[in-house]
């Protein structure tokens, strides 16, 4: 495994968990390289974006 990872994974980690979509709709911008994946800003908030939603663990098949 990675000691730390690169910015590049821990951009599509944001990007498939919806981290990225939820930081982007609070006025955030995302910029990211090799080294490091940060947000900045904090902007306005933009309207007609849905927040993330809570998914349910589902049981695992015996």
């Amino acid at each position: 495994m990675l000691k730390k990872p690169w910015g590049e994974i821990l951009n599509t980690i944001d990007k498939e968990t919806g981290y990225l979509d939820v930081m982007q709709s609070n006025g955030y911008s995302n910029f990211y390289n090799l080294e490091k994946n940060e947000y900045q800003g904090g902007g306005i908030q933009k309207d007609g974006v849905q927040p993330a939603k809570v998914v349910k663990e589902e049981e695992k098949a015996s």
